[in-house]
């Protein structure tokens, strides 16, 4: 069978669903272009018919965003986001920043398909104004890959427990949800707050080191 791939962009700016998640997830946030879903389509050539669609990759594609073309520059804390369907949230995806004949471009690389969105995200805590990793920290959280511990705090000096360990990395690995809803481990409720990033980072091999299931 001869197949052909239809790749389609359409503009969910106006999606008040989207909005909303935007609105919770990005408080700070502004959005810069537009706010785009990427689908591609799997094509019968010889009867032009849609035989399936591509979702999920064994690598990561890239997606390109144009930003209005009024921006001398990229604001310095800025992130790409994909929107969950399920969970209704926005989660980090990994982009750069590319300009071409004087319009800048977010090249977003992810794993999957989905609807996406490029902001301006300044995000500040109290408690690192006077902290050597202020600059990383706040560029991080931009990018929604730490959030803080609540308060407008960050709580910079606390231990890192596994959980928060894995959470961060799956989401720094931009890696979607997981295949299967099992719980990963048994002490590991469906529950808990990072059980979606500990299924996903077992389903990856990231979590070898844990012996048995607990």
């Amino acid at each position: 069978m001869d197949i052909s791939f239809k790749i389609t962009l359409t503009d969910k700016s106006g999606v008040k669903d989207i909005q909303a998640a935007f609105a919770n997830g990005l408080p700070n946030g502004k959005a810069r272009g537009a706010i785009v879903d990427f689908s591609i389509e799997i094509i019968n050539t010889k009867t032009n018919e849609t035989i399936g669609t591509a979702d999920r990759f064994s690598q990561a594609l890239t997606r390109v965003i144009p930003m209005p073309k009024n921006m001398s520059d990229m604001p310095e804390q800025w992130g790409a986001f994909r929107y969950n369907e399920t969970s209704k949230k926005l989660e980090f995806v990994a982009a750069k920043k590319v300009q071409i004949n004087g319009v800048w471009y977010a090249m977003i690389s992810s794993y999957t398909n989905s609807i996406y969105v490029v902001a301006d995200n300044a995000v500040s805590f109290t408690d690192v104004q006077k902290h050597w990793g202020k600059s990383f920290v706040e560029l991080a959280a931009a990018k929604g890959l730490v959030a803080g511990i609540g308060g407008g705090q960050y709580a910079p000096n606390q231990s890192m427990t596994r959980a928060e360990f894995t959470a961060m990395l799956v989401r720094a690995l931009g890696r979607g949800t997981a295949a299967s809803s099992t719980a990963p481990y048994e002490d590991v409720k469906q529950s808990a707050w990072y059980f979606d990033g500990v299924a996903i980072a077992k389903e990856h091999g990231l979590l070898d080191f844990v012996e048995a299931e607990a």
